[in-house]
């Protein structure tokens, strides 16, 4: 049985070890989080797992939106798979050079378990 948590789907309790800033990328076994207020070292803090967000990507590389967005090691979105895993999906078109790119994150992966999500 199920009980209702007080707390909104979209954002997790996370607690880091390291102290993080708005706009952290936060790598959860296959979920993409981002930091949306800043969390002391060792603090409880929440976690956005689903939602829209500007990405940095890797340059070189158009994006097309519906595709899929690949988290790269250095946390910069590309349309190329990588073993970091996947980041969700594109939600606006961005051109080869473009710096940035919004994401749908987490886009239906947090209903399918057979996800390759980020590793």
């Amino acid at each position: 049985m199920a009980t209702l948590k007080q707390s909104s789907s979209d954002s997790w309790d996370y607690t880091p070890s390291a102290a993080k800033a708005v706009g952290d990328v936060v790598i959860l076994g296959k979920v993409v989080g981002v930091v949306c207020r800043p969390i002391a070292a060792s603090a409880k803090g929440s976690i956005a797992v689903r939602g829209v967000f500007t990405f940095d990507k890797v340059t070189g590389g158009a994006l097309t939106a519906g595709a899929v967005a690949y988290l790269h090691s250095n946390l910069k979105v590309t349309g190329s798979a990588t073993t970091t895993g996947i980041a969700g999906i594109v939600a606006v078109d961005a051109a080869a050079g473009d710096t940035s790119v919004d994401v749908s994150i987490n886009h239906g992966m947090l209903f399918d378990l057979n996800a390759t999500g980020p590793a």
